[in-house]
């Protein structure tokens, strides 16, 4: 390494391992542990709360996705319409793609560091070239690790570094700047760590929530946005019915983004509320053509040949606002049919509905549906989108004064922004706020990669179809021939009427029922018949769920066995997960096995599903919850329970209470007598948290198990790490607990023992049981049993000292006779 960052590359290792707790070395995973906590309090609103609006022939969309904080149970929605809605859930990424619709991300490739390979990646318009890379932070991987959040970020300056870890609530190392800086130039990467402070519901919180899942603990909280949801209705009128907002807590900012044929304003707000107007000509563009390029530092023929034959990939906006184009693309086709409700969308809700009956909710089982509806939702965007280009998207952002909303609904009028604001460097909308002017860049067409040429040229085709087929129409001519256009160039889709469900052969009765099964209005009233019928049509729904035509009917089938259950359906459900089935009828599977599951043990044999189908984590979270005894466990099932929670963190939630109903006793047992050292580490983790919860005797039962016995052939702890809670230790608890383990330490000198003298130096070098007992931490030094003698003799004095040494009978043992003086 260069000797210019060998000592910065110290310093830094140093201060980023004092912010962290007294984590556990590889040879020796010993040291204080955290307790599992949760925040707990009243329903508050947090963050930037984000609306789409959409409104065109009468026909209105609002999409919203709040953010709250706070007890699950106490989340709920109201919202009023001028007419009934039609409800849809919209993807959880959403407002971030309608963002990228108004200022696409670039792609960056920076030619400044050619040799040493730097990557580039797509980046907002915020910044001008330079400060664009510095103001960046890369998520590299993000991921949960026992009882710690980890976060892998590669970033474009120190102050991107620090933003990003305390907006994320990551402890930053104060001082450590230019250290930082100087892994930024070498282009190292950083890992954040923090200790799981909050925890989500089980149960996501939804809009229209009316009752909370009994099964939940008491006091689950919900940290962050709550589902996405969409409603179009009827209205003369576009309107957005805000005021009822105006009665929750918590910040007022509001970013709405009104997508309707005209640039508008709101009524009861000041025009500087606007930040943004963009005509559907660059909406369409946005969203289909590719992501703009910017070279740093060199021109296309610079770029490498291998990079070069990459960028068609990076440029294809999809993936930054595909969720944006089709979004549009589905109300534009709603507004052209004067419909509430597209075929695909319900579609959507019957599967998320099938979902729902088996325990199924989140972003896995959402994308393993979107994957099945992709067909039905690209025919949506090659129908409509192109009328995009005759819609206007206005922007409005600001801290809206809740006197106004809570007395009137935003309305809107007609009103054009002046030219000199409405610009990406005065607001960019990835960016929430004001951003620099950059150089120009190089156009998304002018490079060799790939087929982006052709991409082009097909986008601006279209657009000039467009505008030909609005001229077309204006003279009275029309849809046909934009539609038609369209079809030439993007091609339009069509779908094969599925075979009807049944088979000749079989009860006639039970086919007719299981042919219901793919009919909306049926399907209801088929399931509760069938599950009345029992073993005696659970062939018939083994079939159906294997080999049926209809994604709906088989998994109504499925919903049928979870219910019906039996040594003869989880072998038939065993059989379908492992099959070469869609991947959702397999995530199904997995979930109805696990619903239909008789006890706790049946559940639990089940928890290596997750690695297979993580989205079955949720509906064994709910079976846990329902089988686990509402009593103290045993000892044994309290070990399971606890290994259950190292290796499917995410079911930490569902057993928490159980763990803790078994009390301070069976925790401490668990803590220093399981072979597995994770049950150990966790064990301890949840004494912390009866601790936190007020249990005054914990320190107190600590000591007594840690108690020295002159006696003894080995430690309380044999045969294990030794691990202890890293609570707010009392004075007297913490002062005795130290006393005990110096007398384990002196033990252990004296039987050579040099593994037990390193666990316990872990934790009484603690800085959190070290201020409490009053003594000075040596921190990561290494000392030795001497040194912590005479620790203890500044700490409690010589008469401390003497009574260990006497204890075991080594008061007149040269190796300790120093201890004695000051």
């Amino acid at each position: 390494m260069n000797a210019k960052y060998q000592q910065p590359l110290a310093t830094a290792l140093a201060v980023f391992t004092a912010c962290l707790p007294m984590r556990p070395l590889r040879a020796d995973p010993c040291g204080m542990v955290p307790p599992i906590t949760a925040k707990a309090g009243s329903i508050e609103r947090i963050g930037l709360q984000k609306t789409y609006v959409f409104y065109k022939n009468g026909i209105e969309t609002l999409v919203l996705r709040p953010g709250y904080r706070g007890q699950i149970e106490d989340f709920g929605m109201l919202i009023p319409f001028p007419s009934p809605p039609a409800i849809r859930k919209v993807a959880d990424d959403v407002f971030a793609h309608v963002a990228a619709a108004v200022d696409p991300p670039e792609v960056v490739v920076d030619l400044r560091w050619r040799n040493k390979q730097r990557l580039s990646f797509a980046l907002g318009d915020s910044a001008a070239p330079t400060a664009a890379l510095e103001s960046s932070v890369r998520v590299l991987n993000q991921e949960a690790v026992g009882m710690y959040e980890v976060a892998v970020l590669e970033a474009g300056s120190a102050q991107a570094l620090r933003r990003w870890m305390d907006s994320h609530g990551y402890r930053y190392p104060d001082g450590m700047d230019a250290v930082c800086e100087d892994y930024v130039e070498q282009e190292w990467c950083f890992v954040a760590v923090k200790t799981r402070v909050g925890v989500k519901g089980r149960v996501d919180a939804r809009p229209g929530m009316r009752k909370v899942d009994p099964k939940l603990p008491a006091g689950a909280t919900f940290d962050g946005h709550v589902q996405g949801m969409g409603f179009r209705f009827r209205t003369d009128e576009l309107v957005v019915p805000m005021r009822l907002s105006a009665f929750n807590p918590g910040p007022m900012r509001n970013v709405v983004y009104v997508l309707s044929d005209q640039a508008v304003k709101a009524s009861p707000l000041p025009d500087s509320f606007v930040v943004r107007q963009i005509s559907g000509v660059e909406l369409l563009r946005n969203v289909t053509q590719p992501l703009p390029l910017r070279i740093l530092g060199g021109t296309i023929d610079d770029i490498p040949e291998w990079r070069r034959a990459n960028l068609a990939n990076e440029q294809d906006p999809t993936p930054h606002n595909g969720l944006a184009k089709e979004l549009f693309a589905a109300d534009l086709l709603a507004a052209r049919r004067g419909a509430l409700a597209l075929d695909h969308e319900e579609a959507e809700k019957r599967l998320l509905n099938i979902g729902e009956e088996l325990g199924l909710r989140g972003t896995e089982v959402d994308a393993l549906i979107a994957t099945q509806l992709a067909a039905q939702r690209r025919q949506t965007v090659d129908a409509a989108l192109n009328d995009l280009a005759s819609m206007t998207m206005t922007v409005l952002d600001a801290d809206f004064p809740r006197d106004v909303l809570g007395r009137e609904n935003l309305t809107f009028t007609g009103w054009a922004m002046p030219g000199a604001r409405n610009a990406p460097h005065v607001y960019d909308a990835k960016a929430f706020g004001p951003a620099v002017r950059r150089a120009a860049m190089v156009p998304a067409w002018s490079h060799g990669g790939g087929s982006s040429w052709w991409r082009w040229l097909a986008g601006g085709a279209v657009l000039l179809v467009v505008i030909a087929g609005l001229t077309l129409r204006r003279r009275g001519g029309g849809a046909a021939t934009l539609g038609l256009a369209a079809a030439l160039l993007l091609g339009a889709g069509t779908t094969a009427a599925a075979p009807g469900p049944g088979a000749a052969g079989i009860d006639p009765t039970t086919a007719q029922l299981v042919a219901r099964l793919s009919e909306p209005e049926r399907a209801a009233a088929a399931v509760e018949t069938l599950v009345q019928r029992g073993a005696a049509a659970v062939p018939h729904l083994l079939g159906e769920a294997t080999e049926g035509a209809d994604l709906q009917g088989r998994g109504w089938a499925l919903v049928c066995l979870a219910r019906i259950g039996g040594e003869r359906v989880d072998r038939g459900l065993a059989t379908l997960h492992d099959s070469e089935a869609p991947d959702l009828v397999r995530t199904w599977a997995a979930a109805a096995r696990v619903q239909a599951a008789p006890d706790l043990d049946g559940v639990l044999a089940l928890v290596p599903l997750v690695q297979r189908f993580p989205a079955a984590q949720r509906p064994l979270s709910l079976r846990l919850a329902a089988t686990t005894p509402s009593g103290p466990p045993s000892p044994n099932l309290l070990v399971r329970l606890l290994r259950v929670t190292v290796d499917v963190p995410g079911l930490q939630d569902a057993l928490t209470p159980a763990i803790l109903a078994a009390g301070r006793d069976p925790l401490l047992a668990a803590a220093t007598r399981a072979d597995d050292l994770q049950v150990r580490r966790r064990a301890v983790a949840y004494l912390g948290s009866l601790a936190n919860a007020g249990d005054a005797s914990v320190g107190a039962a600590v000591v007594a198990v840690f108690r020295f016995d002159p006696e003894a052939q080995q430690t309380p702890w044999h045969g294990g790490p030794l691990f202890v809670p890293g609570i707010a230790w009392p004075r007297d608890d913490a002062r005795a607990l130290a006393a005990q383990l110096l007398r384990w330490h002196v033990w252990a000198d004296r039987h050579d023992a040099a593994d037990t003298k390193k666990q316990i130096h872990n934790n009484l070098r603690s800085l959190q049981l070290a201020r409490a007992a009053g003594y000075q931490s040596p921190g990561w030094k290494e000392v030795d049993t001497l040194a912590w003698l005479r620790i203890w003799h500044e700490c409690a004095g010589q008469w401390a000292v003497e009574a260990i040494l006497r204890e075991q009978g080594v008061l007149d043992d040269a190796r300790y006779r120093d201890a004695l003086q000051r």
